[in-house]
């Protein structure tokens, strides 16, 4: 058995002892129940990737679940971004920002959209090597990490700037 075989079943096994303890432990985030569902949902999407990457490595992706926790991660800057600032106790415009991720996640959904119409990961790569699609995912993956990155540069700034005080 080869580590890389493992290894995602046992971050799935951890992401969902940490999904548990983070949705059913009453102390250690205060009462306020939004961040704990916030920070539930980051863990949500990492084991979730845990559980893609290990049906796509025993599995050879020959299956509909595979890549699903692609369409999802594009999400984790916002989650962290908006953890950060139910953590701080700073103030956000959701009114603002929720029109932009939900737009934002439309478009990347629909870019997307064509490659989950194929059941085997040999129909997938022939498509990507006939069509040129692949070149715009490259793309549209540099994209989406360079958003992430900027968010998780604010998110930093953001925790930076608190007091501590406000933290505890």
């Amino acid at each position: 058995m080869d580590i890389l075989d493992i290894s995602p079943l046992l971050s799935l096994i951890l992401g969902v002892f940490l999904l548990t303890f983070i949705l059913f432990r009453k102390g250690g985030l205060g009462k306020d129940k939004k961040i704990r569902f916030v920070l539930a949902t980051i863990v949500s999407v990492y084991t979730l990737t845990a559980l893609d990457y290990y049906f796509t490595i025993n599995l050879e992706g020959d299956t509909p679940y595979s890549y699903i926790s692609y369409l999802l991660t594009h999400l984790l800057g916002f989650f962290l971004y908006y953890f950060i600032v139910l953590f701080t106790n700073t103030s956000i415009n959701l009114k603002k920002w929720l029109p932009v991720v939900v737009s934002y996640t439309i478009l990347r959904w629909a870019f997307l959209y064509p490659l989950f119409q194929y059941e085997t990961f040999k129909e997938y790569v022939n498509f990507m090597e006939n069509s040129g699609y692949d070149t715009w995912i490259v793309w549209e993956y540099l994209l989406v990490a360079l958003v992430n990155i900027l968010l998780f540069i604010l998110t930093f700034f953001k925790l930076k700037q608190s007091p501590l005080i406000k933290c505890i």
